[in-house]
């Protein structure tokens, strides 16, 4: 009886190491700073000196301070929104995701609801085609998500690590739109 309890556990044993065996490893995830510079290289300039396309300013009462993104992945804050300083650094996203190591960021937004800070941003990856228009281009993947912060000037991290939109879509220029107490992702 004991030679049989013995040869039980130990086919119990060998079965649970086979399979945890033949489980295919979580892919790592690797969290990264893209776009801006490193902050050995900020700087304070003028607004009018700046050049960025697709801009957006978040004013916020918590820290005073205006926060200005725009197409790039750069941000810079202003107290009087004459003097700017940055480019700061403030997306973070996972660079073994489709989105890669060197994402295009399009029009990003940044906006406070309940308590948390929120980016409405743009990737693309020109190295993943998703469609093709014969004899005028191919689309690139390209996608609206959000990300969020405890702070307005960031890190900000996807919400998720899901694709929430299809993926064959090709969506941009995410804002954030609010009715009846529920709040929506508006895109193209």
């Amino acid at each position: 009886m004991k030679i049989l309890f013995h040869f039980t556990i130990t086919l119990f044993v060998l079965n649970l190491v086979a399979c945890n065996q033949t489980k295919s490893p979580e892919p790592i995830k690797q969290y990264t700073f893209i776009g801006g510079k490193e902050g050995d290289k900020i700087d304070t300039t003028s607004f009018d000196s700046l050049q960025l396309s697709d801009p957006f300013i978040l004013a916020d009462e918590e820290t005073q301070m205006y926060y200005l993104v725009g197409s790039g992945g750069s941000l810079w804050k202003s107290t009087n929104m004459k003097k700017w300083t940055g480019p700061y650094q403030y997306i973070t996203v996972d660079t073994t995701s489709w989105i890669g190591t060197a994402p295009r960021i399009w029009a990003p937004e940044l906006h406070k609801y309940k308590g948390k800070y929120y980016c409405f941003v743009t990737f693309t990856n020109p190295k993943i085609i998703v469609d093709t228009v014969p004899d005028r281009y191919n689309v690139q993947r390209r996608a609206t998500h959000i990300l969020t912060s405890d702070k307005a000037a960031g890190p900000y991290h996807p919400i998720s690590d899901k694709n929430y939109l299809p993926e064959d879509w090709s969506t941009l220029d995410g804002t954030f739109w609010e009715e009846d107490g529920v709040p929506y992702m508006v895109f193209c």
